[in-house]
């Protein structure tokens, strides 16, 4: 059986939803997500993981709103398959957080 491997990261100074990445086929079973708020104590952060059938449709979510500390990282693992994934940040502790989020299936 042929192995897929998706690496993608994401970079957020402001709110809102990462670009989508869309897989044409043999979808990754099992994702580990890296969320991480590098810096000072104010890189706070909320965070929410989404899925749809393409990067054009509604978008469901694959965990509820993950709550970041500053200067931390939290691993999430999740099981698909999916079609298409994005990072959603809900909330920054300020206008100086940056949120770095990961993703690796296979």
């Amino acid at each position: 059986m042929p192995t897929f491997e998706l690496k993608r990261t994401w970079t957020f100074t402001s709110t809102g939803a990462g670009t989508a990445v869309t897989l044409k086929s043999g979808s990754p079973l099992e994702w580990t997500w890296y969320l991480e708020t590098p810096g000072s104590s104010l890189s706070t952060a909320t965070v929410r993981l989404e899925t749809a059938w393409e990067s054009t449709s509604v978008f469901g979510t694959i965990s509820s709103a993950i709550s970041l500390s500053s200067a931390a990282m939290q691993v999430y693992g999740s099981t698909g398959p999916y079609t298409c994934v994005r990072p959603y940040v809900i909330t920054l502790g300020s206008t100086a957080t940056v949120v770095k989020i990961g993703v690796v299936g296979v």
